[in-house]
């Protein structure tokens, strides 16, 4: 009985199936092709791709917009800048922010967000108030930020 229904199934497949390519048409000869696929727009000059995502630069200078430091426990500081547009996650080392004039720790990681204007840090320190110069990071369209020095007090 089971060999029976399996058979009779396997026959409604086919006629099934033969039914929907005769009501689609066999495409026969050079006329069945199938036209070949649209192609995209190219993308304009000011989106650059950057780890599989577009990233959109604009030809504006590279400025800081505002900068976050809190205190955490022990001795950490947390900081975060934010910038007027996406920059370069390669542009970043740890000379590149310099604290008092000293250049971070080598093993200071930094967290971006995911549209790339932000940069955060857990940063070593104990004092309430410090300078911090931001230099030689640029963004997507390689526009530097001007050397910028600024007096940061942190929050509790």
């Amino acid at each position: 009985m089971k060999f029976f229904l399996k058979k009779n199934i396997f026959f409604y497949f086919l006629i099934f199936g033969f039914s929907l390519l005769n009501a689609q048409g066999i495409p026969s000869g050079d006329s069945g092709r199938f036209p070949p696929p649209p192609q995209f727009p190219k993308d304009p000059d000011n989106i650059i791709k950057y780890r599989g995502n577009r990233t959109y630069s604009e030809n504006l200078p590279l400025k800081i917009i505002q900068t976050k430091c809190t205190k955490k426990e022990g001795n950490l500081i947390f900081i975060e800048i934010i910038f007027n547009q996406s920059i370069n996650p390669r542009s970043i080392k740890p000379d590149s922010i310099l604290i008092n004039n000293t250049p971070l720790p080598p093993f200071v990681r930094f967290l971006f967000n995911k549209k790339g204007t932000s940069v955060k840090m857990l940063v070593p320190l104990t004092i309430n108030s410090f300078k911090m110069r931001i230099c030689n990071i640029r963004s997507f369209n390689n526009t530097f930020i001007e050397p910028v020095e600024l007096l940061i007090e942190v929050e509790r």
